[in-house]
């Protein structure tokens, strides 16, 4: 069965056509923030465009929903084993987690790609691999394991690597 999983826009000027079903919940601060619940497929579907664009090709598009479905998946998987939490939502869409395009980044190409790799995920050593992923680095990247205080049983998280062309 298809996962179903909890997103925030946290995007205020974002007025978006998106897939799901939509609550609209009150912060303590008295704002509505709306919350989309929808499945894996239309969620990749609708952030695959929004992360890279189209012109880079079918096998990096592919690499990428595959990616973005392991990040979320992993993301869902680690906001619920963390129980009881403020937070009443899975993912974000903001620079947090990815971004949800909607609707609007839904394009053929999108729909193709996420249902061609519906299911596949990254795993290490049977466990979600964490994809996290940046569109810049300025130069170099630094181990995960020291960025996030976490990771250090995941030797493939260990290394920085150089990244000459992201430099300026």
């Amino acid at each position: 069965a298809e996962q179903y999983f909890a997103l925030a826009t946290m995007d205020e000027a974002q007025a978006t056509p998106v897939r799901g079903h939509l609550t609209l919940r009150v912060t303590r601060s008295g704002l509505l923030e709306p919350i989309i619940t929808l499945d894996m497929t239309s969620y990749v579907a609708g952030s695959l465009l929004a992360e890279m664009p189209a012109s880079f090709g079918r096998e990096a598009l592919k690499a990428q929903a595959v990616a973005i479905r392991t990040f979320t998946s992993y993301q869902v998987l680690r906001q619920r084993r963390q129980g009881a939490t403020p937070r009443p939502f899975d993912v974000q869409s903001s620079v947090a987690d990815l971004r949800y395009g909607g609707t609007p980044f839904e394009q053929p190409i999108a729909w193709q790609v996420a249902r061609d790799t519906a299911g596949q995920v990254l795993v290490y050593r049977g466990q979600l691999f964490p994809t996290y992923f940046h569109s810049t680095s300025g130069g170099a990247t630094i181990s995960s394991a020291t960025y996030f205080n976490m990771f250090a049983d995941f030797p493939p998280l260990q290394g920085g690597v150089a990244s000459p062309s992201d430099a300026s």
